[in-house]
């Protein structure tokens, strides 16, 4: 299919993309890319989302994980079975970041060499903390979205199939992603229909029905993975309204001030209505209802930018046109949109380094000598959210089994029929020699936040595990890096029996 044109002409990747002599520039900045995400890694102590997809791959089978607990997870099926297959080729919990880092470079490359964007774009938008960090660093599901949302740019002029596939790729990595598929599955019919109604060069209608039953089959089967099953645990939402959730997909990702993010927007528009492509921002629109529909959190909202940045790649124009202002302000907005992230990825990469972004690698490092000499530890938790002791799953993949005696098994099991809390009352009762408790504080800004015991519940609940012979040992905590602050302390407080041996070396 040749290319035609969304208002301005746009660019066809083959006369546009950097060849091996004059693309030096984006050789260097995917080196230096690389070479930050290499650096980055090794600082940062993974979370119990990222715990929590590898310790069901690395328990359970294919059918089981397919079948039965990824309803439970909410999530569509890609990704586990992705570290599924890594974890049978005997790849490591911290193989996984590697790995995440080599699939980010690989999107990277796709964005580099073959997207039409002038290098001021191309060489700056790498380093946003999405791309750089969040869907990198944090290893995620979300590090295949930009990889594929830019195969989908790269591919949108040349075949249906193709863009079909991805799509139906990306709606298998997450539920967010599911819907920002469909909204440029949606802007995939719409831009045929515009290039048949102006007479241009347009894909065959027969391979485009071809591609919408691939499509539709891919979102089945992500439908029929991440449906919740009856007796999912969903945990108390923040307390956000819809219209608010769906607000923070738009702004709390993007701009700082998020107040700037509004004004933003409506240039931001303005620019895409002037190419007439209104319709490449459908998938921002997706993301929006999804996120007001069902949930929002900071590592959602930033979708915006892959998204942002696939829909500039497919209508940027394809000569050096006369810019006017609307086109100016979408070119102002993006410069604008680059240069906040890249200060937030600073700031992360910063903290990340010299800060624990999550407790679990302190703690497990603690408590390897107890399990190692066959010591039991119970988990509870002190005072946070509805995810009770959820957050605890991050200590479990630096052991090969299960490790904590009253949780039936060794990943979270997000059933109301899980006992791990209602059990340990009676796993207390067997004095195990550690006691390990969460605590949580989803708005605080400083790590140690959550360790605040002050409140009646949470020091109730310590008087309860000291009754029984414990003392407070020790107490991990960490935070996680969010635009130009934090957020989400979790502390993790250790309990030794006062008979016990004592600390371990």
């Amino acid at each position: 299919m040749t290319a035609g044109s969304i208002g301005l002409q746009t660019a066809e990747p083959c006369k546009t993309a950097p060849t091996t002599r004059n693309g030096w520039p984006e050789w260097l900045c995917l080196g230096l890319y690389c070479s930050l995400i290499a650096y980055m890694i090794p600082y940062h102590e993974p979370w119990a989302d990222e715990a929590q997809a590898w310790l069901l791959a690395r328990s359970l089978s294919p059918w089981q994980l397919v079948h039965t607990y990824l309803h439970y997870e909410g999530q569509p099926g890609l990704w586990h079975l992705l570290l599924w297959a890594l974890i049978r080729l005997h790849a490591s919990y911290t193989a996984m970041h590697w790995i995440c880092g080599v699939v980010a470079c690989c999107g990277i490359y796709v964005f580099l060499f073959f997207s039409p964007l002038p290098r001021w774009l191309k060489l700056t938008a790498p380093f946003t903390v999405f791309l750089c960090y969040q869907y990198v660093v944090v290893a995620r599901n979300y590090v295949l979205v930009p990889l594929l949302l830019f195969a989908v740019a790269a591919v949108w002029k040349r075949s249906p199939i193709w863009v079909a596939v991805l799509l139906g790729l990306l709606a298998n990595v997450a539920g967010h992603a599911a819907a920002i598929a469909a909204g440029f599955a949606i802007a995939y019919w719409l831009d045929q229909r515009q290039l048949r109604r102006r007479s241009e060069p347009a894909a065959d209608p027969a391979a485009t029905s071809r591609a919408a039953f691939i499509f539709l089959c891919f979102c089945i089967l992500a439908m029929l993975t991440a449906f919740p099953t009856r007796d999912v645990y969903t945990a108390a939402p923040l307390n956000r309204t819809p219209g608010q959730a769906a607000l923070g997909a738009l702004v709390w990702g993007t701009w700082d001030p998020m107040p700037l993010g509004i004004p933003c927007w409506f240039l931001l528009v303005w620019g895409f209505k002037r190419r007439r492509a209104i319709h490449l921002l459908i998938p921002a629109l997706a993301l929006v209802a999804f996120s007001g529909a069902v949930y929002l959190s900071y590592w959602h909202s930033g979708l915006m930018v892959p998204v942002i940045l696939a829909a500039l790649w497919i209508t940027w124009p394809a000569s050096d046109v006369r810019a006017d202002h609307a086109e100016w302000a979408l070119r102002s907005v993006t410069a604008l949109l680059i240069a906040t992230q890249i200060g937030w990825t600073v700031h992360a990469a910063w903290y990340d380094h010299f800060h624990d972004y999550s407790p679990d690698v302190r703690t497990a490092r603690f408590l390897k000598p107890y399990i190692d000499g066959g010591d039991q530890v119970a988990v509870t938790w002190i005072r946070g959210s509805g995810t009770r002791s959820f957050h605890l799953v991050g200590i479990e993949p630096y052991f090969t089994g299960k490790i904590f005696m009253n949780q039936a098994t060794p990943f979270w099991w997000w059933s109301r029929h899980d006992r791990t809390d209602a059990d340990f009352l009676a796993a207390l009762e067997k004095h195990p020699a550690v006691v390990l408790a969460e605590a949580q504080n989803y708005e605080a800004t400083s790590a140690e936040a959550a360790a605040d015991l002050s409140s009646s519940m949470a020091a109730e609940k310590v008087a309860n595990i000291e009754h029984h012979g414990y003392r407070l040992a020790h107490t991990f905590c960490g935070i996680k890096p969010e635009r130009f602050s934090y957020r989400e302390s979790v502390c993790y407080l250790v309990f030794l029996r006062s008979d016990s041996r004592g600390e371990q070396p």
